[in-house]
């Protein structure tokens, strides 16, 4: 699932014409992540004993971001540990956060609930769930839902 949602990724950044800055866990679990139980494996003992893992780079701040899009795999109902680690080292004071996650049957999960929970001062967005099977063809599901979003706001 962790290719599909950086193919989800690239199709934000296609529909939105945005830039992206995908979180790169450790270079040990990028040996494993060709192996779709194993990864699984990794995440789901993550999640259980609440590890926050150590990620390859970060970004030097978010300053200058309004608008965060989190683009990420909903595993065991909720955001993978590694981008609860990307949501606690940033302020998302008075940020506005659109949440979009691939996934096989459990949609969003409870992801919108946590994000809520972490991003306690962030603005955040009804989420967008895109099907692993649906996402080479997703494009035109990421601009109605940005365009929709965008509508109730004004």
């Amino acid at each position: 699932q962790a290719v599909l949602t950086i193919k989800s990724l690239e199709a934000f950044e296609k529909a939105a014409d945005g830039k992206a800055t995908k979180i790169i866990i450790p270079s040990e679990l990028q040996g494993i992540a060709g192996l779709a139980k194993s990864i699984v494996e990794v995440a789901k003992e993550e999640y259980e004993k609440g590890t926050l893992p150590k990620l390859e780079e970060y970004l030097p701040n978010i300053k200058g971001y309004d608008t965060v899009v989190l683009v990420y795999p909903c595993w065991w109902g909720t955001i993978p540990q590694a981008m609860f680690t990307f949501l606690k080292k940033y302020d998302f004071k008075d940020k506005e956060i659109y949440p979009i996650c691939t996934h096989e049957g459990s949609a969003m999960g409870k992801s919108e609930i946590d994000l809520v929970n972490v991003c306690t001062k962030a603005r955040i967005h009804r989420g967008l769930a895109i099907k692993g099977s649906k996402v080479n063809v997703c494009d035109a599901s990421l601009r109605e839902y940005f365009m929709g979003l965008l509508m109730k706001e004004n």
